[in-house]
């Protein structure tokens, strides 16, 4: 039996490899650096070959945009799962952790995510974090204004502590401190029941 790799195979490893160095290059130098041709001489293969895969420049962000969103997501649907039975301000507080930790470890791809024009193919994706992020405490009364100080909460702070010129430990610390803080009013009432997952 042959042990080659399949063609199949082998195009999804080019994609995730081109989709690998292209947020490397994107986070280094920016998404204005960022090129179908430098992307493919990085990678090593004809320049035309991401092309079969994104299009066009456009589309390879977009591809990002929705890597991005996707793993975002998925980091708040884990820290809400670690968090679940802590309480509501636990809850909010885990997830605002993740939120802001992702952001200030990834800043370009975060801009990129909510650009002004959102890549298409990152939609569905910022709809399931929206989803995640406004949704309140499990069994609570939790009202439309509640659940959107939450997401104004996270991407707000997300969002100044870019600009900030502390170091990452020290932007990363001051979210942690903040988040703490703001937690128990985000919450709500329903922090007294023994479940806050977001769910």
């Amino acid at each position: 039996m042959s042990t080659t790799p399949s063609g199949a195979a082998e195009r999804r490893d080019l994609r995730t490899e081109l989709l690998r160095l292209a947020r490397e290059l994107l986070e280094t130098k920016g998404a204005a650096a960022l090129s179908i041709r430098e992307v493919a001489r990085r990678v090593g293969c004809t320049h035309q070959a991401p092309y079969h895969y994104f299009g066009s420049r456009e589309g390879l962000l977009d591809a990002l945009a929705e890597v991005g969103a996707a793993e975002l997501a998925g980091l708040l649907t884990e820290a809400n799962a670690d968090a679940e039975v802590a309480g509501g301000a636990v809850a909010v507080e885990a997830v605002a952790n993740a939120y802001v930790a992702f952001a200030l470890a990834n800043p370009n791809l975060y801009r990129l995510m909510f650009a002004t024009e959102t890549p298409q193919g990152a939609a569905v994706e910022l709809t399931r974090l929206a989803g995640l992020c406004r949704r309140g405490p499990r069994g609570a009364a939790g009202d439309e204004e509640r659940r959107l100080a939450l997401w104004a909460h996270m991407h707000g702070l997300a969002s100044l502590l870019l600009s900030d010129e502390r170091d990452a430990a020290g932007r990363l610390a001051a979210a942690r401190s903040v988040n703490r803080a703001v937690a128990p009013g985000l919450a709500g009432p329903a922090d007294a029941r023994p479940r806050g997952k977001f769910h």
